[in-house]
């Protein structure tokens, strides 16, 4: 196991990090918006107890958090919904 050093003691390892939670990963809400266009055929996801579900456009509601993997030309090509129904 990798030594904690006494200046990354108090953020944790990366296992601890993990076990909080969003794979260790704590959004930043700067309230920044976007209009991002999905376009036709891009799957819109979500992960469920048995894997991924493939969801529809309509399943994106007022208030639900997304990751969107773009391109170099700002152009989703993968779009999770996170936390969906």
């Amino acid at each position: 196991m990798p030594e904690v050093s006494e200046e990354n003691k108090s953020e944790g390892n990366g296992q601890e990090r993990m076990k909080q939670g969003n794979g260790g990963v704590e959004p930043t809400f700067t309230g920044e918006t976007k209009q991002v266009v999905i376009p036709v055929g891009i799957p819109i996801l979500t992960r469920s107890k048995t894997g991924q579900e493939e969801l529809d456009l309509s399943d994106i509601v007022s208030g639900s958090m997304i990751m969107l993997w773009m391109d170099e030309n700002e152009t989703p090509y993968r779009v999770q919904v996170m936390g969906a129904r």
